[in-house]
């Protein structure tokens, strides 16, 4: 059985910092304790050979360096302890080829100000540091030799000569600008808001560090060897190239593409599938991880393919005159994401508003993208949208009642796009203001008197049907029911007359409400030259479900009062004389209506077909000037279907 270790503790064991790797720590406990060179650390530790490779076992130095296995291990450089396929950095995924741990770079200022190396500087793409803008040192200004883990101590020299800093950079933004992006996703430090080389910041910043390495050296690679290994000296190359890229965000990108697609012909548009750039599409799809990452890059090209093409002239143009308009395409998904919609509701919006959507062909299926330019105003104003139930809460009514305002457009809806349910706040707060702004300057406020009664009491009060209630609203906004007083702030706390609104209900609430009140049994309120839905349907000879429809159709003038729908008898019978039921022709020839729809679709003879909902299908009106040619028809279906029912019992007699 192996020794315990606990009696060969090391004399001093600092602590490892939040940004600091294991191998710089190793290297300073190794300094700390008046070691020549951090093997003397793996001799004590017994580790065998006493080497400073990433795969040596962390128990070991934990047990000397005074820390628990854990502690340490999340410093280290693998993501699980059985799986060494996957790297890390401070728990960052990352690829074996992203970190440089064999060839070590130190920026000599950082670590005299702060003591210790972080951790971003075992990346293979930092060239340079961003805090100091000096190229960071990778070999002995005296000894010219590569620098290694096996030195005195983090500014030392194998030859014992104190590292010098880098050379300086110079004002070379866009060099220095990915990687204090880098640094800072590394150090989980917050990002800046913009930068002076126009990188795209946001997008950027919401990568994984994993992707955002990825498209750092793939951007790179660009004009060189594409098949060229991202290495020390290589990314001496490859990061500045990248960064011009990035710089100017999209202008550069967007030229770079241009030059590429150069030889492809004019007259036609560009995919993602040519020659050109399909390598480069190719590449950034399997590289990123996870795979959300790519969704902004990929967006780039498909604007440019798209932006290549001139959509109202149906020509094709340069991308360079609509650099600026890279986002105009965007997939429906990130349409809905930027308006704050669920995906179906978007749909449904634009499906409402009449807006093309531009298909993409791909392998699977065909993806849907949106041209911002075809809508006119914001689908929707940033606010809190409520349900109706919550609106009308606020507003101190029934859903009912609020539902009626909006039939009649008394409550204006300018905040959300046709078709998106619910209300916006900012419709609310208008309404609300234009209902309170009908009380005078002079009401009593905070007290109601017996002779009033507020809007929120009307809302609760079974006695008055949700016809008075709207009738009150309404009253309220044109002036005709005076406000006489104030409870609160709130559109519920407004008081108005009682006996004004006995007034009302008696007037215009229903039979059952009028002997509440006390009122004589008469028979119900009729409005003249109006019918009920019920003798409308009977005079068209169709369903009384289908009133409803072609009365938001506008096919039928009718009025919402009594608690049902009162329609003109002009237009019912204005209706009659242009259109017939297809269900009374179909009664009068003993067939199917469905029957007589299909022959109508076959000949392209018009129908108004009206849906019922649930089990009751649809119903259809057919031009009565079209009847007589279909009369013809189903008189020849009459007398066939009769001689095949007779053909049929002859054959079974």
């Amino acid at each position: 059985m192996r020794k315990s270790l606990d009696a060969d503790l090391l004399p001093r064991h600092p602590p490892i910092r939040s940004t600091e790797s294991i191998l710089p720590y190793i290297l300073r406990l190794s300094e700390e304790n008046g070691y020549s060179t951090p093997s003397g650390i793996m001799s004590h530790a017994r580790i065998q050979p006493a080497n400073l490779d990433s795969s040596f076992n962390l128990t070991d130095i934990a047990q000397v360096a005074n820390y628990g296995p854990s502690e340490l291990f999340k410093h280290g450089y693998y993501v699980d302890r059985k799986n060494r396929k996957v790297r890390s950095l401070l728990a960052h995924h990352v690829r074996k080829q992203d970190l440089t741990l064999t060839k070590p770079r130190v920026c000599p200022e950082c670590v005299a100000e702060k003591g210790f190396i972080e951790a971003h500087f075992d990346l293979t793409v930092m060239i340079a540091c961003p805090v100091h803008k000096k190229k960071l040192v990778s070999v002995c200004a005296t000894c010219d030799r590569q620098l290694r883990w096996y030195r005195p101590g983090l500014l030392k020299c194998e030859c014992g000569a104190f590292i010098a800093p880098g050379l300086f950079v110079g004002e070379d933004n866009a060099t220095i600008d990915p990687l204090d992006l880098i640094r800072r996703k590394v150090l989980r430090l917050p990002a800046q808001i913009a930068y002076d080389s126009q990188i795209p910041v946001e997008p950027l910043s919401k990568m994984s560090l994993r992707s955002l390495l990825f498209l750092l050296a793939t951007l790179g690679r660009i004009n060189s060897n594409r098949l060229m290994a991202v290495t020390s000296e290589s990314a001496e190359e490859i990061i500045p190239h990248a960064a011009g890229l990035l710089s100017v965000w999209p202008k550069n990108f967007m030229q770079l593409l241009e030059k590429m697609t150069n030889a492809h012909p004019r007259g036609k548009p560009i995919s993602l599938k040519e020659k050109a750039i399909q390598g480069l599409y190719q590449s950034l799809r399997y590289g990123f991880s996870p795979k959300e990452d790519e969704a902004f890059i990929r967006d780039c090209l498909v604007n440019f393919c798209m932006n290549s093409l001139d959509v109202k002239n149906h020509g094709v143009k340069t991308a360079s005159a609509d650099l600026k308009s890279t986002e105009r395409f965007v997939s429906v998904k990130k349409f809905a994401a930027q308006f704050h919609m669920d995906p179906r509701t978007a749909k449904r919006v634009l499906s409402d508003q009449r807006v093309p959507l531009i298909l993409v062909p791909r392998k699977s299926h065909p993806r849907s993208y949106v041209d911002l330019r075809s809508i006119s105003v914001p689908p929707k104003m940033s606010g809190k949208v409520y349900r109706i139930k919550a609106a009308a809460s606020l507003l101190g009514m029934t859903p009912a009642v609020l539902r009626s305002l909006q039939a009649s457009n008394d409550f204006e809806v300018k905040h959300l796009p046709k078709g998106m349910r619910g209300i916006h706040e900012g419709d609310v707060n208008v309404f609300s203001q234009r209902v309170k702004s009908r009380a005078p300057a002079s009401i009593a406020k905070y007290g109601v008197p017996s002779s009033a009664i507020c809007l929120d009491t009307i809302k609760s009060s079974s006695q008055y049907s949700t016809t008075v209630k709207v009738v009150v609203v309404r009253g309220i906004l044109a002036g005709i029911i005076p406000v006489i007083a104030c409870r609160d702030d709130s559109v519920g706390g407004l008081a108005v007359p009682l006996d004004l609104l006995w007034q009302y209900a008696e007037k215009d609430t229903s039979a059952r409400l009028r002997r509440r009140l006390g009122a004589p049994k008469n028979e119900p309120h009729r409005i003249d030259d109006c019918v009920t839905t019920t003798e409308a349907a009977g005079i068209l000879g169709c369903s009384p479900l289908s009133i409803p429809r072609l009365i938001d159709r506008g096919f039928l003038e009718a009025e919402r009062a009594f608690r049902g729908w009162w329609i003109r008898e002009t237009s019912v019978k204005r209706f009659k004389q242009t259109y017939t039921a297809v269900k009374t022709i179909a009664d009068s020839y003993h067939t199917l209506p469905y029957a007589i729809m299909q022959f109508c679709n076959r000949r392209k003879i018009p129908l108004i077909e009206v849906f019922l909902g649930g089990h009751h299908g649809n119903q259809a009106f057919v031009k009565t000037a079209d009847v007589p040619p279909l009369s013809e028809y189903l008189k020849t279906l009459h007398v066939e279907t009769i001689r095949r029912r007779y053909r049929r019992l002859m054959l079974a007699a």
